[in-house]
């Protein structure tokens, strides 16, 4: 116990917002937010709006399923009493 610790997990901290911009910022996403853009210059504003949609919809699901992964399995979280 000395030499390695106690045997528990890191708490890591959520940072909601930051990990919610960070969804954006990846080549995919600029590439959609590219067209978005090319999009509403052409005055295609219902295309623009259905990959906007499609690319917050995204966002918030991957926030959902690293949510989910993030959170302990419970005998992990109460340290194995």
């Amino acid at each position: 116990m000395a030499r390695f610790g106690p045997n528990a997990m890191p708490d890591t901290a959520l940072r909601p917002w930051h990990d919610a911009i960070e969804k954006f910022w990846a080549p995919v996403p600029w590439m959609l937010e590219a067209a978005i853009l090319l999009e509403l210059a052409l005055g295609k504003y219902l295309e623009g709006g259905i990959i906007a949609a499609l690319l917050v919809s995204n966002a918030a699901l991957g926030l959902v399923q690293e949510g989910r992964a993030q959170a302990p399995w419970p005998p992990c979280a109460r340290g194995w009493r």
